[in-house]
């Protein structure tokens, strides 16, 4: 019964009703639209980071990510490889040997970076292929080098050139090698673009002089899986070696997506905030509106109690409907920005890129987001049912109907 009463006290005044529904849907929808874009925002920022080079994982020899020594490095043998294969969630991974060099051509200078890789590995890993934009990609057996785009810029170096590099190697040996540029590659990245030079693994092994390598990036099927491939890895692992992942190699990063993070709850705190006080308003005037209602009500022996829980019911009714609506409602809009990102241009564009991110603002599409703001609204939503409600409480039926 009390429910079949709610339900047509709604529709009495569908004008304060609808406009209630639609201020509780339209909450949904702002408040899921925003915390989706700024989410995968983030998830376009962390693809990138991981998609370029780090990987989600690495895996390393004790104390090299802090002194980025070559003596840090360490044999990837086949029962390791093994090892890796068997763990859940790691979809590729890939062996390098890096090592910072002198990149010379001429009369100009400049460090840089040496990976040796496996060409077919690392291009599973970082789409290293994709980024060719002259030349051809290189072969597990050349004795050429790929190099970056910036810094051929700087030595003026093109395909078909020579490049000599110079620097320390495994136990302080020299390592010095002369190779002509196989192919050119670009990166989103500034930093990656000025000083990466790719080698065969094998070659970079004999220039440096050990058959070693110096970290296994590993990307995986799923970012929830990291905590989980993180532990299978360590459980099996050989005495010296360690695992990172992407938040321990790159804390800036994590600063900054807190750092906006924090001010994106503050602007849907402030969204909430205005929300409330519109739907606070309506119960207000709801309350004011029926009073005489109530009281002719509580005159003819209802109960208190009774009033409320139907008021209750009316209100929990619009918290149902405007949150479903809002829901409904938000998951094209949603779907649509994932599909068709916004996409930034000029300075906008050029401020991502200086960070190596792409300029693109892509909603996210993860489920929790929306069953999140949905049942936060709808808290909301009867958490201000509170007042009116305790008004009725206290609501004195000669008064009330008097007024």
């Amino acid at each position: 019964m009390y429910w079949k009463l709610a339900w047509r006290n709604l529709w009495r005044n569908h004008r304060r009703t609808i406009i209630t529904l639609t201020s509780v849907m339209l909450a949904v929808v702002l408040a899921t639209t925003m915390r989706c874009l700024q989410l995968g925002t983030y998830d376009t920022m962390i693809n990138n980071v991981v998609g370029y080079y780090t990987g989600y994982l690495q895996l390393q020899g004790d104390d090299y990510w802090d002194t980025r020594s070559i003596d840090k490095g360490f044999t990837f043998d086949e029962s390791l490889q093994q090892h890796l294969r068997s763990i859940r969630h790691i979809k590729s991974f890939t062996p390098r040997l890096e090592a910072y060099v002198l990149a010379s051509s001429d009369d100009k200078t400049k460090s840089a970076m040496v990976v040796g890789t496996d060409p077919a590995m690392e291009d599973s890993v970082t789409q290293l292929g994709g980024k060719l934009i002259d030349g051809r990609y290189f072969s597990a057996t050349d004795r050429s080098v790929m190099i970056a785009e910036g810094l051929a810029d700087v030595l003026k170096l093109h395909t078909g050139d020579t490049v000599v590099v110079l620097g320390q190697g495994y136990h302080g040996a020299n390592a010095a090698g002369k190779y002509p540029i196989s192919g050119i590659v670009r990166f989103g990245a500034p930093e990656l673009n000025k000083g990466m030079i790719y080698l065969p693994l094998k070659e970079a092994q004999w220039l440096f002089g050990g058959d070693v390598v110096t970290s296994v990036v590993m990307m995986l099927d799923n970012r929830n899986g990291i905590d989980e491939a993180r532990h299978a890895i360590e459980n099996g692992l050989p005495e010296g070696l360690t695992v990172m992942d992407w938040k321990e190699m790159m804390p800036d990063l994590v600063q900054a997506i807190r750092a906006d993070n924090s001010g994106g709850l503050i602007m849907a705190g402030v969204l909430y905030l205005i929300i409330a006080f519109g739907l606070f308003g309506t119960f207000l005037m709801m309350l004011a509106e029926r009073q005489h209602e109530f009281g002719i009500l509580i005159s003819i022996g209802m109960r208190h109690i009774s009033i409320v829980r139907m008021v209750l019911l009316e209100i929990l009714l619009i918290g149902v409907i405007g949150t479903a609506a809002g829901f409904a409602l938000s998951v094209p809009v949603v779907y649509w920005l994932h599909e068709n990102p916004i996409r930034f241009t000029g300075d906008a564009a050029q401020s991502f890129a200086a960070y190596g991110f792409e300029p693109v603002m892509r909603a996210s599409l993860d489920p929790s987001i929306f069953t999140a703001q949905a049942e936060l609204v709808l808290c909301i939503t009867l958490l201000l049912a509170l007042y009116p409600l305790a008004r009725i409480l206290k609501l004195n039926a000669l008064k009330a109907t008097r007024s």
